[in-house]
């Protein structure tokens, strides 16, 4: 990650590809280099009114830092209240550090409060950056950058707050005077910052265990299958997106060759069977700056949802699409990735065949499968190979015996050719 942060003079940016609500640019682009002398000219107009308070971290404010909607107001006042508990300030200004489970409940609620709204989340912003401002205890401005941190890994400002903030965070984050634990918290933040404006806030309220991951500087671990039901075991935190998965997964196989590459939301659903085998696969595609929290989240809630089903959810690795230039790429794992694919997909029946076809591609699989061996037919797996690698609708056209023989004759033919 660079050391860049993003600027807006005028509280306006130029972006050449969104994706994410509320305008987050995907590619980042308005993160330049800062000039500290333009910290003062690019505090935007809305939160210049409320300079006076900016330096009374631990005064309770009788309104919002902002200018927004009457109906948010109060919201605003009892979300401040939550940053001085969580903080450590209580109402006779004593010292009152939280626990781990607390803390975390408090973020949790500070997350239901502004996770849907755009002004909420801004204000939440603000009176953060308020706690770290000139906060001369050294105890409360660590608890204010890690509330700074938190919020900046899943719910991002919008671009006018959000100019002035990541300077602001750039800024002490590369200060030569700061503290080490705060600039190690505001380098964290600003890294998270950028994330988290790259992809747009988290659709779902981050779940405990995020939270508490974060707060433990951990990382949690989730499965991502191949389509020959092997798996790999991914890391993943707060800000992780598809694209970050993806790029952890290519590196642990030593996929060199992985644009074509992504991950897909798989979806079987099995009614009143006991063999999860039974049932059938949907995939869906995934944004790149889709958060791997937000995936898994979404799976439980579908899964509390079916009712008379089971369905099974999990996130699969696999090619998007197939292409010509295919042809001309030597990654073994490539290579070995494609193949898995061609044959599942085939078995599917996505490849439509003759007989002929068929028989030959099914003696082709179970020759790769089990190698060259004598009598084959006499191995316990012999019947469920060939149901593995004759596609449903075409085994059907022709007698089970016919089948078999005709494959187990193809078969014998590579081993033993004439």
């Amino acid at each position: 990650m660079d050391q860049s942060t993003f600027v807006l003079s005028n509280g306006n940016a130029a972006s050449s590809q969104t994706t994410a609500g509320d305008g987050y640019d995907s590619d980042g682009a308005y993160f330049v280099p800062p000039t500290p002398s333009r910290l003062s000219a690019s505090l935007p107009p809305e939160l210049a009114g409320a300079i006076p308070l900016l330096d009374k971290f631990q005064d309770p404010i009788p309104t919002s830092l902002l200018k927004i909607n009457g109906d948010l107001v109060s919201r605003s006042v009892k979300i401040f209240e939550m940053i001085l508990k969580y903080m450590g300030v209580d109402s006779s200004e004593k010292l009152s550090l939280l626990g781990l489970d607390e803390r975390v409940d408090l973020v949790t609620k500070l997350y239901k409060q502004t996770l849907k709204s755009s002004d909420l989340r801004d204000e939440l912003f603000c009176t953060a950056l308020k706690q770290t401002r000139n906060n001369p205890d050294g105890s409360f401005l660590i608890k204010a950058w890690e509330l700074m941190y938190l919020c900046a890994s899943s719910i991002p400002p919008n671009k006018d707050i959000g100019a002035y903030l990541s300077e602001y965070v750039h800024n002490v984050a590369y200060g030569i005077n700061t503290d080490p634990d705060v600039q190690n918290l505001a380098l964290n933040a600003l890294n998270a910052l950028k994330r988290s404006v790259k992809s747009g806030p988290r659709l779902t309220i981050p779940a405990r265990e995020e939270i508490e991951a974060l707060l433990s500087s951990k990382k949690l671990t989730t499965i991502v299958f191949f389509l020959d039901e092997t798996f790999e075991e991914i890391t993943y935190d707060m800000t992780t997106t598809v694209a970050d998965a993806v790029q952890e997964l290519a590196s642990i196989i030593k996929l060199t060759t992985y644009s074509s590459f992504s991950l897909f939301e798989c979806r079987k659903v099995v009614q009143g069977s006991k063999t999860p085998d039974v049932g059938t696969e949907e995939f869906i595609a995934l944004d790149d700056n889709k958060y791997i929290g937000d995936l898994l989240s979404e799976f439980k809630a579908a899964k509390e949802r079916s009712k008379g089903e089971i369905l099974h959810c999990k996130l699969t690795f696999k090619k998007r699409l197939f292409r010509e230039s295919d042809e001309a790429v030597a990654d073994p794992m490539f290579i070995q990735l494609s193949y898995v694919q061609l044959q599942h997909d085939y078995v599917l029946g996505n490849y439509p065949v003759g007989r002929d076809d068929a028989a030959q591609l099914s003696a082709l699989q179970i020759l790769a499968e089990i190698g060259f061996v004598d009598n084959p037919d006499s191995c316990i797996e012999w019947i469920s190979l060939l149901e593995r690698f004759l596609p449903r609708q075409i085994a059907i056209t022709r007698a089970k015996r016919d089948w078999e023989l005709d494959i187990l004759s193809r078969y014998n033919l590579m081993v033993r050719p004439k």
